[in-house]
């Protein structure tokens, strides 16, 4: 399978992040659901919506913070971008 172009599809980048997302919040498990916060905020971006992407990466900043989990680096660059 290919990985999906978030820059030349963005709307189902975007529907894809926000299912993964939903399983994420079954399953209870804070650092998949950090990241997974983190995944509809570059669709965002690429559709021109920088202000929901930067209310993502916050949400997942804020999470990664409750469970002290590592990552937040990265996703501090991605709001930085946004």
């Amino acid at each position: 399978m290919r990985a999906l172009s978030i820059a030349s599809r963005p709307e189902e980048a975007l529907a894809r992040h926000t299912a993964a997302l939903g399983l994420t919040d079954e399953a209870n498990d804070y650092p998949q659901e950090a990241r997974a916060h983190a995944g509809p905020g570059r669709p965002r971006q690429a559709l021109a919506d920088p202000a929901q992407a930067r209310d993502l990466y916050e949400r997942v900043l804020a999470t990664y913070a409750e469970c002290d989990a590592p990552g937040a680096g990265a996703v501090h660059a991605l709001r930085t971008t946004a």
